[in-house]
């Protein structure tokens, strides 16, 4: 072997690159990313061994300038998965791809975070989009800042104001233009609302059209349509308002129905009850099958029946 001042110094020894690599690996490995993390200032002796591997290849090819003809055409510095089958292309911003197989991401021009999942899908991202840990998450043309919460099947598409979805799988959510929040109940839908939208925790909740603050209350296959005002919503299944333009408040039983109530109305918890065109205060107490129609005063049902 050459002396050591003969490796260090020689142009003509065969191993003067590796040195050359190792030392620009180095330096490279400081300014990349840790993997399955963001923080890029951890050390290299802090990274675990394959990351470390992996990074030094990225790394020599960074430093060759070897990247632009790889099999990928990465246009900027990346750091390719860790796993088999990633790729990434035309990646215009500061982007982390974390450590999971069949990543793809394409046309990304934004700070974009990939969390740890595979078969994850992002395209035409345009602002700052967090994308959490699981997988078959789809999300397309966010203009505003957006986060996708960690369950599969998410879908996600023209958001244009900050929306956050909770939890739970097979949520979807399009043009929302205000403030929303999907709380973390399966097979939720909501579109085109445009006010301050809160949809508490249980499946098949569906709003439509609500322009103002309502708020749906935790049961399952509750329906809501233009509702105008305040409208309070207790927690029985198989509810349905619409067109309610002043203080609503349904107790909780199932099967309730109200329509048109243009003043303040209380509707006691029993099944089956049903009240159309109240026109003033009217408490209806609690037994089941009670009808009230165009009561034009007060009025007090008492707690029987019809014999």
């Amino acid at each position: 072997m050459f002396p050591k001042e003969n490796v260090k110094y020689s142009k003509a020894h065969p191993h003067q690159n590796q040195r050359t690599d190792d030392d620009c690996n180095r330096k490279r490995l400081s300014q990349l990313p840790l993997v399955g993390r963001s923080d890029s200032s951890v050390a290299a002796d802090a990274l675990p061994a394959a990351a470390v591997v992996i990074n030094r290849v990225v790394a020599a090819r960074c430093c060759g300038k070897k990247y632009l003809a790889g099999e990928n055409n990465l246009a900027s510095a990346t750091a390719p998965l860790p796993q088999s089958n990633a790729y990434c292309r035309n990646i215009t911003a500061a982007i982390t791809l974390l450590p999971q197989p069949n990543t793809y991401c394409r046309n990304i021009t934004a700070v974009t975070t990939l969390l740890p999942q595979p078969n994850t899908y992002c395209r035409n991202i345009t602002a700052v989009t967090t994308l959490l840990p699981q997988p078959n998450t789809y999300c397309r043309n966010i203009t505003a800042a957006t986060t996708l919460l960690p369950q599969p099947n998410t879908y996600c598409r023209n958001i244009t104001a900050v929306t956050t979805l909770l939890p739970q799988p097979n949520t979807y959510c399009r043009n929302i233009t205000a403030a929303t929040t999907l709380l973390p109940q399966p097979n939720t839908y909501c579109r085109n609302i445009t006010a301050v939208t809160t949809l508490l925790p249980q499946p098949n909740t569906y709003c439509r059209n609500i322009t103002a603050v309502t708020t749906l209350l935790p049961q399952p296959n509750t329906y809501c349509r233009n509702i105008t005002a305040a409208t309070t919503l207790l927690p029985q299944s198989n509810t349905y308002c619409r067109n309610i333009t002043a203080v609503t408040t349904l107790l909780p039983q199932p099967n309730t129905y109200c329509r048109n109530i243009t003043a303040v109305t209380t509707l006691l918890p029993q099944p089956n009850t049903y009240c159309r065109n109240i026109t003033a205060v009217t408490t209806l107490l609690p037994l089941s099958n009670i009808y009230c129609r165009k009561i034009i005063a007060n009025n007090i049902l008492l707690p029987q029946p019809k014999r």
